[in-house]
């Protein structure tokens, strides 16, 4: 599946779902290092890369850009979530990096349980506009699947003054195309 955006985004791993099987270990290790920086584990390796991300999409503009976050489905895992790597990050550019600069107005179910396209639709966005307005913003998240939530907040951050905007996500979905788990095929019949 191609992904279409007028907004560019950079990629740290390719993440393929669970449900998938007959999967090569880098891939297993793909999907264990997406599961873990959703709950805020970053390796070395990873948080180098996503600084050297970073530095290839600045180039040395530092004054012209914010780092900020597309938020969990609460405060709290946002926190959770992106405490090491905002770390990492302060300490390690010459930008503001900005973690609570976007959330939502009101409590998310999270993706697993609602469904991504009702999660990116109904969405009440909360902006810190001074935080973009005539600046660059790389914009940062977990996963992206199908770019509904990317493309609404940066379509948003253009609204509020953004003048350009790259994502950095961790894990890109991919489908490679092999067959999936018994359990997932099951409990696709049972719903159909």
């Amino acid at each position: 599946m191609k992904l279409k955006s007028e907004y560019p985004f950079r990629y740290i791993v390719t993440y393929i779902p669970s449900y998938y099987c007959n999967l090569e270990d880098w891939q297993v290790a793909n999907q264990q290092a997406v599961y873990n920086f959703k709950k805020g584990i970053i390796s070395d390796e990873h948080k180098r890369k996503i600084l050297e991300t970073v530095n290839s999409i600045v180039k040395d503009r530092w004054d012209e850009w914010a780092i900020c976050f597309i938020p969990a489905s609460n405060r709290k895992k946002t926190a959770a979530r992106y405490a090491t790597l905002v770390e990492y990050l302060t300490a390690n550019v010459r930008c503001p990096v900005q973690l609570d600069a976007i959330d939502y107005m009101f409590r998310q179910e999270p993706s697993h349980v609602k469904g991504k396209e009702d999660k990116a639709s109904g969405s009440v966005w909360d902006i810190d506009e001074r935080n973009f307005q005539n600046r660059n913003v790389i914009l940062i998240d977990d996963v992206i699947t199908t770019g509904c939530t990317f493309r609404e907040v940066c379509f948003i951050l253009k609204y509020f003054g953004a003048k350009r905007i790259v994502g950095l996500i961790f894990g890109r979905t991919i489908h490679p195309g092999l067959p999936f788990k018994k359990d997932k095929y099951n409990r696709q019949t049972e719903e159909t």
